[in-house]
């Protein structure tokens, strides 16, 4: 096992909500009933990432991926 970590320079720290939203943010997408309440949540996310990591421009993204191999 190892772990890979990925820097991606980002134009603004809301930037990472597009990284995240074709994996991690996938099932919070079908949970909500509407287009306008997915906007809602989105959002609402990106004025959390801001009052977490700041209001950066540009942004510096570290994208970790553990990497496994098995053998048989």
């Amino acid at each position: 096992m190892s772990l890979r970590v990925f820097a991606h320079q980002l134009e603004h720290v809301t930037a990472v909500t597009e990284w995240v939203k074709g994996a991690a943010l996938t099932i919070f997408e079908t949970s909500v009933n509407s287009n306008d309440h997915w906007q809602q949540f989105l959002d609402e996310y990106n004025h959390r990432l801001i009052d977490l990591l700041g209001d950066q421009s540009p942004y510096l993204f570290t994208f970790k991926r553990t990497l496994m191999w098995a053998q048989f």
